[in-house]
């Protein structure tokens, strides 16, 4: 007889659906409970599992919702099957005894120091892109392993088809040992009887006798062939059972490795996407300080427009005085000149007329001393400009220390609105 292949029904369960539809309904994802999942919904989960290929995260808008949704069903499917698990190592630890335990043991260890390997590498400060791929390929062995998962338990299945299938052989053929024993004994009684019947009667059925007892020899040699070949097949059958039972405990141990596996990467995947989510805190952070910084420089470019501006304008303004002052000074130096030019032809004239006639020295001493008068008043006069003259050279230099120091003053309040608007 043919062995039905367990996987078959799994197989027929999964063409059900329609590769060319699309693949994932979210609305009847999110519908379901990871904790109670029924027999057809973990088909269609592990379906989809084998076909979904996720984007990456920054490519569609809520794609890590729906990964960490999927994380999470994917779990569910994998606590459903714990019972199933439980059994399997029970069976497993009785059947392969202390070195299978020792063996699994020491394979837990194994995987636990790799565990706490990934759990390092994944907290040793990555930047978002190296932990978004890190992510993706999590996703992607977490994909490899569940179909894994899923191969290893259609071989079980298999394997205990052909294991029952194999058993039922075995009990058919101790029955038709047992048959076949009955018959020998049943001929070895007739081959007993007829030999007294052939003792009473040797003279008249001989040559019957002999004969037929050479039949039921010949026949007792053909049960015996028969029996020995069923003997054969017999061992033949356990030794099969045997390689069956190796090949359901490796099985199983394949199973446990790939569950473990799919668990210290789901820990992993979980310390991930922990670290991408305080890097995008933190990238928020930088962003909002930048713009806070884009703010502060905005303002100081407005506030140095301005202080330009002022500065333009206060020069443009000492521009004008200086001008004026330049004028200023210009007629007061016209003036002087002229007054100079003055003097110097009152002293002459008064120079001329020192050796002139009596009378006309009576009459200028009068005039002289108006002379004299007038020059004392016009060298006063000079005096007076001159010393506004200098003091319009001190307002000017004052004026200028002024500027300079205006300007100083402007460029260090902007420098103290800067440093503190950005304390702030």
């Amino acid at each position: 007889e043919e062995e039905e292949d367990p996987s078959s029904s799994d197989e027929a369960s999964d063409e059900d659906y329609d590769e060319d539809e699309e693949i994932v309904d979210w609305d009847w994802a999110r519908s379901l409970k990871p904790s109670k999942l029924k027999e057809d919904e973990l088909k269609r989960l592990i379906h989809i599992f084998q076909t979904w290929n996720p984007p990456d995260i920054g490519e569609e808008v809520g794609m890590e919702k729906k990964v960490l949704l999927m994380y999470e069903l994917s779990v569910g499917a994998f606590l459903s099957r714990e019972s199933d698990l439980k059994d399997a190592l029970e069976e497993l630890q009785e059947k392969g005894g202390r070195g299978s335990e020792d063996k699994l043991r020491e394979e837990n260890k194994q995987l636990k120091s790799q565990v706490k390997k990934l759990i390092k590498k994944s907290k040793s400060g990555k930047n978002s892109d190296e932990a978004i791929e890190e992510i993706l390929q999590l996703e992607q062995e977490l994909s490899r392993y569940k179909h894994e998962c899923d191969h290893l338990e259609r071989e079980v299945d298999r394997e205990r088809g052909g294991k029952e299938a194999l058993e039922t052989k075995v009990e058919s053929l101790q029955k038709e040992r047992k048959s076949l024993k009955k018959e020998i004994n049943n001929l070895k009684d007739e081959l007993v009887d007829s030999r007294r019947s052939v003792e009473d009667d040797e003279a008249e059925a001989q040559e019957v006798e002999l004969k037929r007892v050479r039949e039921l020899e010949e026949s007792i040699r053909l049960k015996n062939k028969q029996i020995h070949q069923l003997l054969e097949d017999i061992e033949l059958v356990e030794k099969d059972n045997e390689n069956y039972q190796n090949n359901v405990v490796n099985l199983r141990d394949r199973l446990s490795e790939a569950t473990n596996q799919i668990n210290s990467l789901t820990g992993e995947y979980v310390s991930s996407k922990e670290s991408v989510e305080r890097l995008n805190t933190l990238v928020k952070d930088l962003e909002s300080e930048n713009s806070h910084l884009q703010t502060l420089l905005d303002d100081f470019h407005s506030d140095k427009i301005r202080r330009d501006e002022n500065l333009e304008s206060l020069g443009r303004k000492v521009d004008e005085r200086f001008e004026s002052l330049k004028d200023k000074l210009k007629e007061r130096d016209a003036e002087i000149e002229e007054l100079r030019a003055r003097l110097n032809r009152i002293q002459l004239d008064e120079d001329q007329n020192v050796y002139a006639e009596g009378s006309e020295n009576i009459c200028a001493h009068g005039s002289g001393k108006m002379v004299r008068d007038n020059v004392a008043v016009l060298s006063q006069a000079i005096k007076e400009r001159e010393e506004q003259i200098e003091a319009l050279r001190r307002d000017l230099v004052q004026a200028t220390r002024n500027i300079g120091l205006c300007q100083h003053i402007i460029g260090l309040a902007g420098i103290l609105n800067l440093t503190y608007r950005t304390e702030c």
